[in-house]
C-alpha cells in the first residue's frame, strides 16, 4: 500500500516532473517544433544547400515552379541577355496540339449532348482542351525560344477562331460557360505575351497575318465570349508608337527567327508528340 502511494506521489510531484523535462530536453524540443509549424518557418531553418535541393526536385517535377523560377531570374536580366538565353532553348511547334484541340472540342460536344439527356452539366474541371491550352502556355515561358512563343501565340489564336465558330451555334451559346474555354485561351495568351521581350511584341505587331488575327478576335469578342481579350491586346505596343529605337534589337530578333526557320525541320519539336 505504501509502495503504491509513493509511486503516486512521485509521479504527481511537479518538481520531479520539471526536472525530468529538463534532463531529456523535452521542453526545448517542443519549443523548436513550435517554431517550425509554418512553411515559412521551415524554410528559414533550412540551409542554402537544402533549399537548392528542394527547389531542384520540385522544379523538375512541377512546371509551375520552373516557370516561376525562370520568370524571377528573367526579371533581373536585360532584354538582350534574356534573348540570347532564349536562343539556347530548342524551338517547339504546336501544330499537332491544334489538331488535338479540335478533337477535344468534338468529344466535349458529344459528351455534353449525351449528358443533356440526363440533365447533367459537363465536367469542366479537367477537360482535354483546357489541358492542351495550358500545355502550350507552359512551354512558352520566360526562357523559351522566341520562335516557340511565336508558334504558341499563333496556334492559340487559331484555337480562338475555332471556338468562335462553335460559339455561333446555339448549342455552344448555352453550354460554353460550363467549360470556360475562352477564359482558358485568354489566360494562356497572356502568359505567352507577358513572357515575350518588347522586341518580340513589336515583331508580332509588325507580323500582318498574326496581328490581324489577334485584332479580329478582339473585334469579334462580346459579352458572351472573350470578354477580357482587350487585356491581351493591351500588352502589345500601339502601331503608332513604333519608333526606330528598337530597330537594332528587332534586327537581331528577325535574324534569330530566320536562322531558326532554316533548320526548323531538324530541330522543331511538336509538343503534342513530345508529351
Amino acid at each position: 500500500m505504501s509502495g503504491s502511494q509513493n509511486e503516486t506521489e512521485y509521479t504527481t510531484d511537479s518538481s520531479v516532473t520539471t526536472e525530468l523535462l529538463r534532463g531529456d530536453n523535452t521542453h526545448q524540443l517542443a519549443l523548436e517544433a513550435y517554431k517550425v509549424r509554418e512553411l515559412t518557418s521551415c524554410l528559414e531553418c533550412m540551409t542554402r544547400a537544402e533549399l537548392m535541393e528542394v527547389l531542384q526536385t520540385v522544379g523538375d517535377n512541377y512546371v509551375e515552379v520552373r516557370k516561376l523560377v525562370e520568370s524571377k531570374v528573367s526579371e533581373r536580366l536585360d532584354n538582350k541577355t534574356t534573348m540570347y538565353r532564349c536562343e539556347m532553348s530548342p524551338v517547339k511547334g504546336f501544330r499537332g496540339c491544334l489538331q488535338a484541340a479540335r478533337k477535344a472540342m468534338d468529344e466535349a460536344e458529344s459528351r455534353v449532348r449525351f449528358l443533356r439527356l440526363w440533365t447533367s452539366l459537363p465536367d469542366s474541371g479537367n477537360d482535354d482542351f483546357t489541358n492542351m491550352v495550358q500545355l502550350i502556355a507552359d512551354h512558352c515561358g520566360a526562357f523559351a525560344h522566341p520562335r516557340t512563343r511565336a508558334n504558341g501565340l499563333t496556334v492559340l489564336c487559331e484555337m480562338c477562331y475555332i471556338l468562335m465558330d462553335l460559339a455561333r451555334d446555339d448549342f455552344w451559346e448555352q453550354d460554353r460557360s460550363n467549360y470556360g474555354w475562352d477564359v482558358s485561351l485568354e489566360n494562356a495568351l497572356l502568359e505567352v505575351v507577358t513572357a515575350m521581350t518588347p522586341a518580340e511584341r513589336q515583331a508580332v505587331v509588325h507580323d500582318h497575318d498574326l496581328w490581324s488575327a489577334l485584332v479580329y478576335v478582339y473585334q469579334e469578342s462580346d459579352h458572351r465570349i472573350f470578354r477580357a481579350f482587350k487585356d491581351v491586346i493591351d500588352e502589345f505596343p500601339n502601331m503608332d508608337s513604333s519608333t526606330g529605337e528598337d530597330d537594332g534589337e528587332n534586327d537581331e530578333l528577325r535574324s534569330l527567327f530566320e536562322e531558326s526557320d532554316q533548320d526548323r525541320g531538324q530541330n522543331e519539336v511538336d509538343m503534342s508528340e513530345a508529351e
